[in-house]
């Protein structure tokens, strides 16, 4: 069989499911769930959600957190195999989440990471979570002339960003995406991140909703309950077609290149004009 028509077979039982690209879900490998009934529970939650594929994206942080490609694959390996003994039509696929710092330019050159699916050019990214890397635009770059594009993670979750949003401006001048969470426009990260997550979606700024989902608990997947917040035609863009687009291994657009600070409330504006719950 050949890796396109494996592909289209991928899209086509997919359908119009959601598509999870930020899911901590492998068990016993960091901070996400403890055991492989956890990772079944919050499997099961993402079903009864209307999500068909997750992509399992544990920390890799080079130095302090670091786990060997194929143990990541044979994880996920295994959870795939006991989620079709069940008959759930939910696909796992391999990732990691990648703390940006100098050390990670040298690891991806030796092949240590995975992109999203294992076989794109999306790297899911975490900055630093406190105070932004001085450095961080070069790295970036470096990023970019290897072939591969950033996915920003929860870029109105970084201190160092809901400071001073403009920041962002520099981050889009290169090849990157942005991805928030879930649980930002549910307004569960406190009223800065959320206002921030809704004036990133609205500006066009966004290309992904996930759920950076880590226990079947406290930081479970909401995916559904974000979607039905966003009640706006890009909304499928957020939750299907653009992950879609990175299992066909296909570009992904953004429609908004700048960040626009306002002084008027565009929060309350916008929740009304999305039908806010």
């Amino acid at each position: 069989m050949s890796l396109i028509t494996t592909i289209i077979q991928r899209v086509k039982v997919m359908q119009d499911k959601l598509i999870d690209i930020h899911c901590h879900i492998l068990p016993g490998i960091d901070d996400g769930p403890k055991t492989i009934d956890e990772s079944f529970e919050m499997v099961q939650q993402a079903v009864e959600q209307g999500v068909g594929a997750i992509f399992a994206t544990p920390h890799y942080i080079p130095g302090e957190l670091v786990y060997e490609v194929e143990e990541v694959l044979e994880r996920v390996r295994t959870l795939q195999e006991k989620i079709d003994e069940v008959g759930w039509e939910c696909k796992i696929y391999p990732g990691m989440e990648l703390y940006l710092c100098p050390e990670l330019i040298s690891h991806i050159d030796k092949g240590k990471v995975i992109s999203l699916g294992k076989e794109s050019k999306y790297l899911l990214v975490e900055f630093p979570g406190r105070e932004l890397s001085p450095n961080l635009v070069d790295l970036l770059y470096e990023i970019n002339i290897r072939g591969y594009i950033p996915i920003i993670a929860h870029p109105e979750r970084n201190l160092g960003i809901v400071e001073n949003p403009m920041i962002v401006n520099e981050i889009l001048q290169h090849n990157v995406l942005l991805q928030v969470n879930a649980s930002s426009l549910l307004g569960r990260n406190g009223k800065k991140s959320e206002k921030l997550a809704f004036e990133f979606v609205e500006q066009g700024l966004v290309s992904f909703v996930a759920s950076d989902g880590h226990s079947p608990g406290r930081r479970a997947i909401h995916l559904r309950a974000a979607k039905d917040v966003l009640k706006l035609n890009l909304s499928n863009e957020l939750f299907i077609a653009n992950g879609k687009r990175v299992v066909s291994q296909k570009e992904v657009f953004k429609s908004g290149v700048e960040y626009r600070q306002r002084k008027t409330n565009i929060f309350s504006r916008l929740k009304k004009a999305v039908a806010f719950k």
